[in-house]
């Protein structure tokens, strides 16, 4: 199921002034994923599918959500790096807390 997907379905079950709040990978501001983080075996790593910051507010705004927060967790980096060991994913991804709000 694609996130615009995911993100409309919330935003559909959710009361008035409801929020959601979720943890998800995204790419670090100014990145790109190199070639070997767009593998099956980063993508099984939750890497390759990782989207930039923007894109997942975009999705956010398009399903309607409000007073948006995306706050990037520099202590997952430890945590990422044990994902693909070697590779460096933790200097592309990182961790970060979603909270948006419905109307």
């Amino acid at each position: 199921m694609e996130k615009q997907q995911v993100f409309n379905d919330i935003y559909r079950i959710l009361k008035s002034r409801g929020r959601v709040a979720i943890s998800d990978v995204i790419i670090r501001q100014n990145m790109t994923l190199p070639t070997h983080l767009k593998t099956n075996k980063a993508l099984s790593c939750w890497v390759a599918g990782a989207p930039e910051k923007s894109n997942l507010k975009e999705h956010l705004l398009k399903s309607g959500f409000i007073n948006i927060s995306i706050d990037e967790k520099e202590e997952s980096k430890d945590v990422i790096k044990q994902w693909m060991e070697g590779s460096n994913a933790e200097d592309y991804i990182i961790s970060a807390n979603i909270v948006a709000y419905k109307p």
